[in-house]
């Protein structure tokens, strides 16, 4: 199907897909929140999806619990496990 789509594309030597883009352009020029996405989208990629992470009830992770994470077993202090 891509290969299809870029051939048939390629075959008037992108006049349609020219014709498209000026399109595309004239939508977000005039506030048209999808196509500036699109065109964002297309230029410098989708954004990343953030991820946000938290301790009990929404509040902060304890440190502790961050480096009992992060720590390999022969980092830890001697005496824990």
């Amino acid at each position: 199907m891509y290969d299809a789509l870029r051939y048939a594309i390629a075959q008037d030597d992108y006049k349609h897909l020219k014709m498209a883009m000026k399109r595309v352009a004239e939508l977000a020029a005039d506030g048209d929140k999808w196509a500036c996405e699109f065109i964002r989208d297309t230029l410098d990629g989708r954004p990343k999806q953030l991820t946000e992470l938290s301790g009990p009830d929404g509040g902060d992770i304890p440190l502790k619990g961050i480096l009992e994470f992060v720590r390999s077993p022969q980092d830890k202090p001697a005496g824990e496990a």
